[in-house]
């Protein structure tokens, strides 16, 4: 007998884990169950933990589109797709410097 189709995608999602990136896409139409596969009702306080554990930490950097474009453009005439990758990673070091880079996540604005 075939397993209702939740178990069988607790079972895939469990497998996750194991995978290089471990990214899972969830599709399916409006009320199928997406959200309540993934998140526990009622939420108890092991799902809270690990959620804060997850997210503890995480430091936001916002940049705004009209200084990323200053601090790639060039001035003196047109860059090198070498130089427009180093002036990027500068940009980016100098707004991570003294931040743990896996704790950082950016968000363009």
């Amino acid at each position: 007998m075939a397993s209702p189709p939740m178990d069988e995608v607790k079972r895939s999602l469990g497998t996750a884990a194991g995978l290089y990136y471990q990214l899972v896409l969830l599709v399916g139409p409006s009320g199928s169950g997406k959200t309540r596969v993934l998140i526990p009702v009622p939420l108890d306080g092991n799902f809270v933990h690990a959620l804060k554990e997850v997210l503890s930490g995480l430091v936001k950097i916002t940049v705004k589109a009209q200084a990323l474009q200053q601090a790639l453009q060039v001035t003196d005439g047109p860059a090198t797709p070498a130089e427009m990758k180093k002036r990027f990673a500068d940009y980016i070091d100098q707004l991570t410097k003294g931040k743990d880079p896996a704790k950082v996540r950016i968000v363009l604005e």
